[in-house]
């Protein structure tokens, strides 16, 4: 038996689509490492939690305690913007699993064959009529990159959770208020700051030592 892989051509839309199912598994494993942090368990007893909460409003809801329980709760105001665009992107995440694919006609070819314009989702209901609902593969594209922002947010979440107080005292004006497109990028600054500073306490360190 020939176990090797076997490349196959996927159609743009479907490829998209199983990207943004791949990408919402990503957003669930960073919401379980948040729940392992946030309640001191193993991740894949978070995990199972995760799996077993059917919908994002249950799993929102119960991160949304634990973090008000925690030693993290000034970072609500940051929760609450990650569950906003969770629960933004948990309607169309079901719109991306559950509807089906149609195509719009374009021009004949040379040889008289009808050709496809373009491709997108469309719910069942509507599949014989006139409906008007639809998701386009840049509909998915923008969807796709929220989910990856929710991603981030939530993995940076965590790690604020498992960070000592120094660090806490540094990230803390990120983290107590609602997160932004810049999130990120004022976090990674804070932590090269970070480093910079410890580098220079080690070099400080050495001089010293090498001196004595």
């Amino acid at each position: 038996m020939d176990d090797s892989a076997t490349l196959v051509e996927i159609p743009a839309l479907a490829a998209e689509r199983i990207k943004a199912i791949e990408s919402y598994t990503q957003l669930e494993y960073a919401l379980s490492m948040l729940i392992a942090t946030t309640l001191n368990i193993d991740h894949r007893q978070a995990f199972t939690i995760i799996s077993r909460m059917v919908n994002a409003r249950s799993r929102c809801a119960l991160v949304s305690d634990m973090i008000a329980l925690s030693d993290i709760a000034e970072c609500r105001p940051f929760w609450r913007g990650i569950e906003k665009i969770i629960t933004e992107i948990d309607g169309v995440r079901n719109k991306i699993v559950h509807w089906i694919q149609a195509s719009t006609n374009g021009p004949l070819d040379s040889d008289g064959k009808q050709t496809v314009a373009s491709y997108y989702l469309m719910p069942w209901k509507t599949f014989n009529s006139a409906g008007s609902d639809k998701l386009t593969i840049e509909d998915i594209r923008e969807y796709c990159v929220k989910v990856g922002t929710a991603s981030n947010w939530v993995s940076m979440l965590s790690g604020y959770a498992l960070a000592n107080s120094e660090i806490r005292a540094a990230e803390r004006a990120v983290f107590t208020k609602a997160p932004t497109p810049e999130s990120s990028e004022e976090l990674q600054k804070i932590i090269h700051n970070l480093i910079e500073k410890q580098n220079e306490s080690l070099r400080k360190s050495d001089s010293s030592s090498s001196n004595s």
